[in-house]
């Protein structure tokens, strides 16, 4: 599955969470981490990587500010520099063919995490 398939799927379901169900930015983000769950726990690290990613940069561009005391903040933040770190730089970079978009999001993410404290 290609990163961008992944993103765009998340992106629905975080969508989904504001226009159905009327959450804020900070419960769809939650919502999304619960619906999701089979690629954020997907046995492949890639697709794990993918999916947090993902879960992440959507709400960014969407202009949440994440509390950094937030302890379900923390800990999913927690789970993604987990994934992130686990894999080698070179596996990083082949995981998709989109796997320079997925980096460049990735970057953005860190950069949000070093803005919000979490990192």
């Amino acid at each position: 599955m290609k990163y961008l398939e992944i993103r765009s799927e998340m992106e629905v379901v975080f969508e989904r969470g504001i226009s159905e169900r009327s959450l804020t930015l900070y419960q769809a983000f939650g919502y999304a981490y619960d619906e999701m769950d089979n690629y954020l726990k997907s046995k492949v690290g890639g697709v794990r990587l993918a999916a947090y990613v993902s879960l992440f940069i959507i709400p960014v561009k969407a202009g949440l500010a994440f509390v950094a005391e937030d302890n379900f903040t923390q800990d999913v933040a927690s789970e993604f520099l987990e994934v992130y770190f686990s894999l080698q730089i070179e596996e990083r970079c082949q995981l998709f063919e989109d796997g320079a978009v997925m980096l460049a999001d990735a970057r953005e993410v860190f950069e949000c995490f070093t803005r919000f404290g979490l990192a």
